[in-house]
């Protein structure tokens, strides 16, 4: 199993939000959803410093950022 699919799996997900057009209602009926969620790293990965911080499908619609990237991208204000 790959990194994406164990992620992927709800036991590891702390978040999700909508994002992009449609959370603005600034939607079209051709928009799409776009998603950033955020996720927990296993205890034995992240012991193992063998983690992504930030994943995302191949149409980046869907986002998966990790706790501690997520800390650090607010703490930018980003």
């Amino acid at each position: 199993m790959n990194v994406l699919d164990s992620v992927k799996k709800t036991e590891h997900l702390v978040s999700e939000v909508v994002s992009g057009s449609q959370s603005y209602s600034l939607d079209t009926p051709t928009s799409d959803w776009d998603y950033k969620r955020v996720f927990i790293v296993l205890q034995d990965r992240f012991y193992g410093l063998d983690y992504p911080e930030q994943l995302q499908d191949e149409t980046n619609d869907v986002v998966y950022y990790e706790l501690g990237k997520l800390f650090r991208l607010l703490g930018k204000s980003n």
